[in-house]
């Protein structure tokens, strides 16, 4: 019902709000989700909400335990949550959040 480039997407904008927020980045996606050319309905939704800073509850547990807010919950359950979202929705989406983390490290 996604693509997995857009989950991935989802994955890393999480990170950038967690970052820093680069606003080409954002830009960029608005462009793609303003027309039904590019995606799916339901990934434009999801992106959408993504840069309003919404996510799954699974994706902000996550992010919580990156930012050391919330419980310190195991990182393995919080990932196993994650990953049981859709068919492959939660795995390509924690990509993206690893991709990024790598990405804006390296910076």
């Amino acid at each position: 019902m996604t693509p997995s480039g857009d989950d991935l997407l989802l994955g890393w904008l999480l990170i950038d709000w967690l970052v820093e927020p680069t606003e080409s980045l954002h830009q960029a996606i608005r462009s793609k989700i303003a027309t039904d050319r590019y995606t799916t309905d339901i990934s434009r939704h999801y992106l959408n909400h993504a840069l309003n800073k919404r996510f799954s509850s699974a994706v902000l547990k996550i992010a919580d335990y990156l930012s050391g807010k919330g419980a310190l919950n195991d990182i393995d359950e919080l990932l196993h949550d994650a990953i049981d979202y859709g068919n492959t929705s939660g795995i390509d989406t924690i990509s993206g959040i690893v991709s990024a983390l790598l990405f804006k490290v390296h910076l």
